[in-house]
């Protein structure tokens, strides 16, 4: 059996316009192993968000994910 305390902490933040608005969320999470032979653990993980009003019609939109996982 493997045990792991879990410390985490987070931020979102969003911004909008009458035109554009954005959207960001962070989590950075790391896991303490109790045990000698199990290695701690970073963990980031991310999303991104964004859109334009380019005309009345026409929007564009875009996202991305990250997720980043290191250990020692």
């Amino acid at each position: 059996f493997l045990t792991y305390s879990t410390v985490a902490a987070g931020v979102d933040a969003s911004v909008a316009t009458r035109r554009a608005e954005a959207q960001v969320s962070l989590r950075y999470e790391r896991l303490i192993g109790y045990d000698n032979g199990v290695d701690d653990q970073d963990i980031i993980t991310g999303l991104a968000r964004g859109s334009l009003s380019v005309t009345r019609n026409l929007s564009l939109e875009a996202g991305g994910v990250v997720t980043d996982a290191t250990a020692g």
